[in-house]
């Protein structure tokens, strides 16, 4: 359910490319970003200055609402993966809309909790799914959220990722991804095809029902 027609009202919406970095790990969330089209990238580096990609977020997403919120640093700096249309929202007009819209509450209040779903899904994926399942369910949330194209053999899609970030993305090494790719492709799950890869058929793909927000 999409609640922020009041959002809509602020700002224009803005295209973004790809590689677009919107705000940094460790800084003040000024501005939040709703997420209209496109995919983002959430990204921690540690102590020793290694990346990784630790979440990805979709259209209908608010991007650092959680952190404005609480008032903390961002834990993760958020760069665009593909050409982005995001809408801008200040957090002094983000607060004042939760304090006097309802649709507005609603909204962020289904948001946050998606939020907390997701992480939690993560973890049960990270600790009881095998990689084969985290693989899968990669490929059905870009399936579900991103822009596709059907053809008479299934349903053709692009990776916004490089294939490091995707191994990095499901807990495994390039190695062993390329490996359950070329597993899925014998199998029939999937064609590989001049960089695109088409999927058979969506539904027998593992994956967990999520709501939508």
């Amino acid at each position: 359910m999409k609640n922020w027609r009041a959002i809509e009202a602020l700002n224009p919406a803005q295209r973004h490319r790809a590689g677009s970095k919107l705000f940094a790990q460790a800084s003040t969330i000024g501005d939040t970003y709703l997420i209209e089209e496109g995919l983002v990238k959430l990204i921690h580096t540690d102590s020793r200055g290694r990346e990784a990609i630790v979440g990805l977020r979709f259209p209908g997403w608010l991007l650092g609402a959680a952190s404005m919120i609480v008032r903390q640093p961002s834990p993760v700096t958020a760069v665009t993966a593909t050409e982005c249309l995001l809408r801008p929202i200040s957090a002094e007009q983000l607060l004042q809309l939760v304090a006097t819209d309802v649709g507005t509450s609603r909204y962020l209040l289904q948001m946050l909790s998606q939020e907390i779903h997701e992480q939690l899904n993560r973890t049960v994926e990270l600790s009881q799914c095998t990689a084969r399942q985290r693989l899968e369910s990669f490929l059905w949330d870009l399936l579900s959220h991103t822009e596709t194209i059907e053809t008479a053999r299934g349903i053709r899609l692009q990776f916004p990722l490089k294939h490091e970030e995707v191994a990095q993305l499901i807990a495994v090494t390039p190695s062993y991804l390329s490996r359950m790719l070329g597993r899925l492709e014998q199998q029939g799950f999937i064609r590989r095809s001049k960089g695109w890869i088409i999927v058979s058929d969506p539904h027998r793909l593992w994956h967990q029902e999520t709501p939508d927000i």
